[in-house]
């Protein structure tokens, strides 16, 4: 059975975005970051996802990104696959 999330950080840290991306596509997963630089790796070297979610927090605490996350998945979650997102907290904006 696969795992509902999987975090790079704790099993894989330091490895290119580039290997991030290609994993997250072979393990069907939507990726969640912060990291811009998955923007150009999708819009600029058109390189295939399966749903890129970035967080643009203001604040960077465990709560702000849990209730963030949270929000997506209770009124975002449809649009999620496929997608770009950015979230502000307050604001989603699919791409």
């Amino acid at each position: 059975m696969q795992q509902e999330v999987a975090s790079i950080q704790e099993g894989s840290p330091g490895i290119p975005d580039e290997e991030v991306l290609r994993r997250s596509v072979e393990e069907d997963r939507i990726l969640i970051t912060r990291d811009k630089d998955f923007g150009e790796l999708v819009f600029k070297e058109q390189q295939p996802h399966v749903g890129i979610v970035l967080l643009r927090l203001t604040e960077d605490d465990p709560a702000t990104t849990t209730a963030a996350i949270l929000d997506l998945l209770e009124f975002h979650r449809h649009r999620l696959a496929g997608n770009f997102t950015v979230t502000t907290g307050r604001r989603v904006r699919t791409v």
